[in-house]
């Protein structure tokens, strides 16, 4: 073809949607705490009969719009973190839930502190976290840390009685099953 661009090749990050077997995607509409328990994934057609919790895999694409130029990067699809409460058995089951951060389709960034960046997806209103539950992963979901919060040394800024109540709005979150075609 006459005046066409060449073609350049890209190297591709590998996807963990080759490593995982089945996908769940979570759609969210605001910034804040999400709790999904094991009787919201049953009802969502997820059999968690012999779930166990370490296959828990969360992963997230930054929330942003992909750029229209190809040439600019878009946010990495990573793994996040999450807080699973199984009861300690290992098993997640109807009862069982875990916890994640999630992003609002409107959030700052903040690359640096002189320059705060206001992010805004306008082609979406919502954020969306895709779950797996099995697969072929080298290893267990990457999972919240706990650190020993014991105060030390003097306080010097001490908050009232539920001063931290209404930090976090009220969050909406749909779980939805992955289809492929």
């Amino acid at each position: 073809m006459a005046g066409a661009a060449p073609i350049k090749s890209a190297r591709v990050a590998q996807s963990p949607f080759s490593t995982g077997r089945e996908w769940y995607k979570i759609k969210t509409t605001d910034e804040g705490l999400v709790r999904v328990t094991g009787l919201n994934l049953t009802a969502a057609g997820i059999s968690i009969n012999g779930l166990r919790s370490d296959s828990l895999h969360l992963f997230y694409g930054g929330g942003e719009p992909i750029p229209d130029d190809n040439s600019t990067q878009v946010n990495p699809f990573e793994e996040i973190s999450i807080l699973v409460e199984d009861n300690g058995d290992g098993a997640f089951g109807r009862d069982d839930h875990f916890l994640f951060f999630c992003r609002g389709r409107r959030s700052m960034a903040i690359p640096n502190v002189s320059s705060p960046d206001y992010l805004e997806n306008h082609y979406t209103d919502a954020n969306y976290y895709w779950l797996a539950v099995s697969g072929d992963f080298p290893a267990g979901g990457k999972r919240i840390g706990t650190i020993d919060g014991t105060p030390s040394g003097s306080a010097d800024t001490l908050l009232p009685p539920g001063a931290l109540i209404g930090l976090f709005p009220r969050i909406k979150c749909w779980l939805m099953m992955a289809t492929s075609g």
